[in-house]
Order: structure tokens, then sequence, then C-alpha cells
């Protein structure tokens, strides 16, 4: 199966993106257990946290769907038979 173009720089869109929100997700991480250690309040961090946290999910999920077609292209139709002219 050949990749296109668009659907290498699609994946290395993604890519960066989920490295991207890794980094997000980790700094909001210590910021919510920041103020759970100073009793600060962090509801607003924590969903922050909750919202990246589904979004960096939801990229992976396109990832690995991106890998599974590609190393599992779909079947292709079987050959028609050719019938004998009489």
């Amino acid at each position: 199966m050949s990749v296109t173009i668009g659907g290498e720089l699609e994946r290395w869109r993604l890519e960066r993106r989920a490295l991207r929100l890794e980094v997000v997700v980790a700094l909001l991480g210590e910021r919510v257990s920041r103020c759970a250690m100073t009793g600060a309040p962090s509801a607003g961090l924590e969903l922050a946290l909750c919202d990246f946290a589904r979004e960096l999910d939801g990229v992976r999920r396109r990832l690995e769907n991106d890998l599974d077609s590609r190393s599992h292209p779909a079947a292709s139709p079987p050959p028609r038979s050719r019938q004998a002219s009489h």
C-alpha cells in the first residue's frame, strides 16, 4: 500500500500534536499536584487537565488507527471469474 504525501503530513502533524499535548498534560499535572500540596484551589486546572488528556487520547487513537490501517490494508475484492465464451 502506498502512502501519500498528504497522509504522511497528517501523521507528522498528529505526532507533533501528541507531543505538545503530552507536555501540557504533564505540566498541568504538576500544577495540580502543587496546588493539592499547598491547599490552593485547583478545580479549573483539573478541568483543563481532563480536557487536554481527553484530547491527547483522541490524537493517540487516530495515530493507532492510522498505523493499523497501514499494517492491515483493506482486503481487495476477489478477482472476477471469467466465463468461457461458447
